[in-house]
């Protein structure tokens, strides 16, 4: 799998989560790579792998859509479905959870899937399948609060967000 992710700035950290992203055989790619991204995407789905979005960080104005999370409007990157839209792929939710007999270890469960139903307007088919991811991601974590580890600021530059957020 390849999985997409953005640098962490701490170098100590970034370091750490590649080794442990890349421990099972993962590829990492990271966001800003532009045009390389699509190619090493391309590639991978190719080849029978799959790439891995990591979607629920903010992302700048120039990069996202503005698209309804948890009764708020928050940035979000359209990367996964206009690579969905264009080449066909469908998008399998999937989270890690922790295993509730065993704390230790950890479950990746998929839930269901989605597919892209292109319309012939790219921008109105890459919104609408953005909204429908985000609303996967908020329905995991209304499910199983617990497994989720928020450090960011999800809803920053968002006009929905308080001023003092």
């Amino acid at each position: 799998m390849s999985i997409v992710v953005r640098t962490i700035d701490n170098h100590r950290i970034e370091r750490h989560l590649q080794e442990l992203r890349t421990r099972g055989g993962n590829t990492i790619t990271h966001r800003k790579s532009g045009l390389n991204n699509i190619r090493e995407m391309i590639r991978s789905f190719r080849g029978g792998g799959a790439v891995d979005f990591l979607v629920d960080q903010a992302v700048s104005r120039r990069q996202g859509l503005l698209v309804p999370f948890f009764g708020k409007q928050a940035w979000s990157s359209p990367a996964p479905a206009r690579i969905a839209v264009q080449t066909g792929a469908t998008i399998v939710p999937a989270f890690i959870e922790r295993d509730d007999d065993n704390p230790r270890h950890y479950i990746i469960r998929a839930y269901g899937t989605i597919r892209p139903e292109p319309t012939g307007d790219l921008d109105a088919d890459v919104e609408r399948l953005t909204i429908q991811i985000q609303a996967a991601l908020e329905q995991r974590i209304r499910d199983r609060p617990q497994d989720w580890f928020w450090v960011h600021r999800r809803w920053k530059r968002s006009p929905d967000a308080p001023e003092d957020y």
